[in-house]
């Protein structure tokens, strides 16, 4: 007699992916979720026999950036389907603005009434460290907080994709200083020390007795 025909049935292989989340750098992740595809025979999750859940995970980092959300088989079980999986996508984004970090110094030294050479630069940070990239309003003001005199220039400037530049800062008295940096919200920041010398003293024309102007 002929043997009876035999087949290998492979089952079909549903895929999971988990939704895509977004977050703000501090509070935990938000619930995980998953989509199912690749039912067949008009079958939906409700009447495919799958019971039990994927494993779902990511990263709980505070770091600014993209991370991949995982999945594994879990609990998952079906008699007519095996499972693959693919990964989604994780964006922790910049928390609430925080602190005033220095990113370039004043000049070291200066000379009294003119612009220092090189002019401050902030960062407006989060409270873990990431910038606040698209930070545009924040006010920052600069003072003189060592020292004596008055601090001359533009004394605030605007964020601009959460770096606050300076332009024109100088200082009228020869003195040690340094600068404070401040703004709504954020914790304050003093710059390293400036040493500030006196300006060049203006050569004036020697006149003789009866003269009222310098010869020429």
């Amino acid at each position: 007699p002929t043997p009876p025909a035999t087949a290998s049935i492979t089952p079909v292989s549903p895929t999971i992916t988990p939704a895509n989340k977004t977050r703000a750098a501090g509070p935990p992740n938000p619930t995980l979720t998953a989509s199912y595809t690749g039912f067949v025979g008009g079958e939906t999750l409700a009447t495919s026999g799958v019971t039990g859940a994927p494993a779902l995970s990511a990263t709980t980092t505070n770091v600014t950036g993209t991370y991949p959300i995982t999945a594994a088989l879990g609990t998952l079980s079906a008699v007519n389907y095996s499972f693959s999986f693919m990964n989604g996508v994780l964006t922790v984004t910049p928390g609430s603005a925080s602190t005033l970090v220095i990113l370039t110094q004043p000049s070291s030294t200066a000379v009294a009434g003119v612009p220092f050479a090189r002019q401050p630069v902030l960062l407006i940070q989060d409270a873990y460290g990431n910038l606040r990239s698209t930070d545009n309003s924040t006010v920052v003001t600069a003072a003189r907080n060592a020292g004596s005199g008055t601090l001359q220039g533009t004394l605030s400037a605007t964020a601009v994709n959460g770096v606050v530049s300076f332009a024109n800062l100088s200082h009228n008295v020869a003195d040690t200083i340094n600068l404070r940096f401040s703004g709504t919200g954020l914790t304050n920041v003093a710059s390293a020390n400036i040493v500030v010398s006196p300006a060049p003293f203006p050569h004036l024309p020697l006149l003789v007795p009866g003269e009222s102007a310098a010869p020429g």
